[in-house]
């Protein structure tokens, strides 16, 4: 039997309040209500001046187990040092765990209950020791590996060597990390992104993405509570009768099956891609208001 992914949510004082963001959005969607949390540990990796006692109880509420990590040295020098070393201390103490670990980063969003369930499936369906997205970081068409990936218990020894006062690591580490990773469509990067400012931008976001990095004001969440309100009210307006009124559109010939199918499958918690369905469905809405 596969081992469980373990979520590794790692986050310093300057980026806490967006872990509180993260788990916060997370519990909204319904990850609690949903039993995503159930056999599921997350560990919250953060530095020896953060007071975790508000994230941890939040956690508590989704997940079956919390645990807490903090590295006995620090190296609060910034990016990318700050950041090499967390990463390091972290891999240093899930070795002997044993089990694969999805490293999240706090500016990262995270888009769907079932983000945990699709990486643990889809990693290891490929069956490679680190999974992630692979993106191009120069016009000669160079790859990297996201740092935000699923990693096995042994990431050190995949990896090798981090120079802890060099570059980023994923970066630095490109050349090794890259034969031994397999890409996803489950994670989505746009590195230093502006802030999001309309819910047209939300189209910038694929479809199959769970996660999408990064967001460092927190203006994605906004925009995602003023998405899924809107989807209430488009739900809801489908409430008169949402299957005699796709039995009449079939009749009519409005080749909207699928298309209602899908939004259907969304209010069962069942739906895979809500931002596709309800953008159409929004469109087809304002095109034919008459008929509803």
């Amino acid at each position: 039997m596969n081992k469980r992914l373990i979520l590794v949510l790692s986050f310093c004082n300057k980026d806490k309040h967006l872990a509180m963001e993260m788990l916060t959005f997370l519990k909204e969607i319904g990850f609690n209500k949903a039993g995503r949390g159930k056999g599921r540990t997350i560990v919250l990796a953060h530095c020896r001046h953060s007071n975790v006692s508000g994230l941890s109880s939040l956690a508590k509420t989704m997940f079956e187990t919390v645990e807490e990590f903090t590295p006995k040295d620090q190296h609060e020098h910034g990016w990318p040092q700050a950041c090499n070393h967390q990463f390091v201390r972290v891999a240093e103490m899930m070795k002997p765990k044993g089990f694969p670990w999805f490293f999240l980063e706090a500016d990262a969003v995270v888009l769907n209950v079932d983000f945990l369930d699709v990486l643990e499936q889809d990693y290891y369906h490929k069956a490679k020791p680190i999974l992630g997205r692979f993106v191009q970081i120069s016009d000669e068409g160079t790859k990297h590996v996201t740092g935000i990936s699923v990693y096995p218990p042994d990431a050190l020894s995949v990896i090798g060597r981090i120079n802890v006062s060099g570059e980023a690591w994923d970066y630095q580490c490109r050349d090794r990390i890259l034969p031994q990773a397999a890409d996803t469509r489950y994670i989505q990067q746009i590195w230093q992104r502006p802030p999001f400012k309309t819910l047209l931008e939300l189209k910038d976001i694929e479809p199959d993405a769970r996660i999408f990095h990064q967001c460092k004001d927190g203006s994605l969440y906004k925009l995602l509570r003023q998405n899924r309100d809107g989807v209430k009210r488009q739900q809801n307006l489908l409430c008169v009768d949402d299957r005699e009124l796709l039995t009449q559109m079939q009749e009519d010939n409005l080749n909207l099956h699928s298309l209602l199918k899908e939004v259907l499958d969304i209010r069962e918690g069942t739906g895979r891609n809500p931002r596709i369905a309800i953008r159409a469905l929004d469109k087809w809405i304002n095109e034919n208001k008459h008929f509803i």
